[in-house]
């Protein structure tokens, strides 16, 4: 009996919380699985695709085109494989596809210690699978334990080490927010070093390690630290960072990463069409009276072109960068707005270390107390998927409702003696 193939996705996520894609060999009815490569979330997998079509990856993934592509070329490879090797059963089918087709680390674990498992798998996984900003985020964590510890075998890691990296962080310092994303990315290779057998789980540092906890400060304005920082009198530059940080939170506190590519064009209709930062979801946000006065003043008297950017912050040949490029060329506007930010609120006597983020949490504080503490509604507006992410950036203490109870409690009361009978 000939051999049949099928492109199919595993049924549970791995330790990046994606879904590894699979090539299913079949020979004899007996089945084997083996890894493409290729992991994807569960919403971008498409369960009808079929080689027709050239669609197992759904068109919101970044890299479906080239997914897509990688998966008609393995399965032509694997039925090449079949033909050459008629009598071969799925076992061994399976493993003549992974010696050509090999997606973990070449070298064994005698030659691999922990800090080069790491570099590699941030290369041949990270690198192929996830943004720029995940991949740099995840090779500032690596190169800091590396910079702490160079080399460090695999039997070396313990709870007892994890404590020590921790403290080398904190003596750093770094907060116990940064310290606990930096355990938990470290988590992510120790787990993927389980799978591939370079340790075994028995020994797994992080397994019962507590974690460091901490809530983080979230910072958002008043209604009066608002107005103020609206009204006060700033030079160009602080002004134009003002405005960008009004878009973002009349643009329903949006990200600043899609407020700064907004283009003229996305202006449609009373409307602004963009595509939020996470997620890559689409968005349309009708003009209210504010962010049709901010974008009004923003164009100029000679008229402008639909692709130019409204905010003033990126550079014309923006879209032609790599990604890379362009996460950083993000990351160096980001930071330059919000230091004429932080600028314009010390003006107005806002001692609050703001930032455009700030718009976003502000955002959320208002339109819960607006809408009752309907987070549904609040998460709705920041285009959230879950209830718990909403929670994190509504403030949800009011002094105003507070003071308004205390009152009522007071009001009636008389007057204490303040004096000895």
């Amino acid at each position: 009996m000939s051999a049949t193939f099928k492109i199919t996705l595993a049924h549970k996520p791995n330790a990046d919380g994606l879904y590894e894609v699979w090539l299913r060999i079949t020979a004899n009815r007996q089945p084997r699985y083996a890894s493409t490569g290729i992991a994807v979330a569960m919403k971008q997998w498409n369960p009808e695709g079929k080689l027709e079509k050239e669609n197992w990856i759904r068109t919101s993934h970044r890299l479906y085109a080239r997914y897509n592509a990688d998966l008609v070329e393995i399965l032509a490879d694997a039925k090449l494989l079949a033909k050459h090797h008629p009598t071969a059963d799925a076992a061994q089918l399976k493993q003549l596809f992974l010696q050509r087709h090999d997606t973990t680390p070449a070298a064994s674990s005698t030659d691999l210690d922990f800090i080069a498992f790491m570099k590699q798998s941030l290369e041949q996984v990270d690198r192929r699978q996830f943004k720029p900003a995940t991949y740099e985020a995840r090779a500032a964590v690596i190169n800091k334990f590396a910079a702490w510890r160079p080399h460090l075998p695999f039997e070396l890691l313990s709870e007892e080490l994890m404590q020590e990296f921790e403290n080398y962080l904190r003596d750093l310092p770094n907060n116990p927010t940064t310290r606990r994303k930096n355990l938990k990315t470290l988590r992510l290779y120790i787990k993927r070093a389980i799978k591939l057998k370079f340790l075994s789980r028995d020994n797994d540092p992080l397994e019962d390690y507590v974690m460091p906890k901490s809530r983080p400060k979230r910072v958002w304005l008043t209604d009066a630290e608002l107005a103020a920082y609206e009204r006060v009198h700033l030079p160009q530059m602080q002004h134009i960072a003002r405005l960008t940080y009004l878009i973002c939170f009349y643009l329903h506190g949006s990200r600043v990463g899609a407020v700064l590519r907004l283009k003229w064009k996305d202006r449609q209709f009373g409307r602004v069409y963009f595509t939020m930062d996470k997620g890559d979801t689409d968005k349309s946000v009708a003009e209210s009276a504010q962010l049709t006065a901010i974008l009004d003043s923003l164009r100029p008297e000679e008229g402008v072109s639909p692709e130019a950017y409204i905010l003033p912050w990126l550079d014309a040949d923006y879209d032609q960068l790599s990604e890379r490029d362009q996460l950083q060329c993000i990351k160096k506007a980001t930071a330059k707005l919000n230091k004429n930010i932080k600028l314009g609120a010390d003006k107005c006597g806002i001692s609050k270390k703001i930032s455009t983020h700030s718009s976003r949490r502000t955002l959320a504080t208002e339109s819960d107390r607006a809408n009752g503490g309907d987070l549904g509604k609040v998460g709705a507006l920041l285009g959230h998927k879950q209830r718990s992410t909403t929670e994190i950036y509504v403030d949800r203490y009011n002094s105003t409702e507070v003071d308004e109870t205390a009152d009522k409690v007071y009001k009636h009361r008389a007057m204490p003696l303040l004096k000895a009978g």
